[in-house]
């Protein structure tokens, strides 16, 4: 599984969440964590149908979404999501 992470530096709840998920992928080694910085990587952003930040995206391994949130989210809902998705 691989998180994604859509956020910016100007964003206060993105980086409130970015604390909430500071070490998610020790805690859950099959999980690829990825932050995308929407102002760094538009195109990334614009690939993924980004229209809010922060926004988690959840995919397989194969790049299949399974699941997204936008908004802030505790990390245990982040779990959810996550756990949700596989």
């Amino acid at each position: 599984m691989r998180l994604l992470k859509f956020s910016a530096s100007w964003c206060t709840p993105c980086q409130v969440l970015t604390a909430q998920l500071n070490g998610i992928d020790d805690d859950m080694p099959a999980l690829e964590y990825e932050e995308v910085d929407i102002d760094e990587m538009p195109d990334k952003a614009a690939e993924y149908g980004v229209m809010s930040i922060p926004t988690l995206v959840v995919e397989t391994a194969d790049g299949e979404e399974v699941a997204r949130h936008s908004g802030f989210l505790p990390k245990d809902a982040v779990r959810e999501l996550i756990e949700g998705g596989r």
